[in-house]
């Protein structure tokens, strides 16, 4: 099976992360400072805004950093994602459309 990861340029696919690392494209995070964003406390908001705004090196480092439980339960509580990454995320991550909401803003 293909891998799309092995699209993504070694240097992208080789980086080690370390704790404090924020290895995000810094447009995702227009609206807030990036010194300010902690992975740990800011997980939720970080998951949200990479899955659903994010290109395949943010969503590759997303796997790197976080636990698919701890993905998979940020998917499960947002109420933000639009209709196409909800069902990415249930195809991806092999949970229930009817586990996952998608936000009314960006309803027809």
């Amino acid at each position: 099976m293909f891998n799309y990861f092995d699209l993504l340029p070694e240097p992208v696919r080789t980086r080690v992360i370390s704790g404090k690392d924020f290895p995000f494209s810094q447009q995702l995070f227009w609206d807030a400072a990036l010194e300010n964003i902690d992975n740990e406390k800011h997980k939720n908001y970080i998951i949200e805004r990479v899955i659903s705004r994010g290109g395949l090196a943010d969503f590759f480092y997303l796997l790197k950093i976080y636990e698919r439980s701890e993905i998979v339960d940020a998917v499960k509580k947002s109420k933000v994602l639009d209709a196409k990454t909800v069902n990415f995320c249930s195809l991806y991550f092999d949970i229930p459309l009817k586990e996952l909401h998608a936000s009314s803003f960006y309803a027809e």
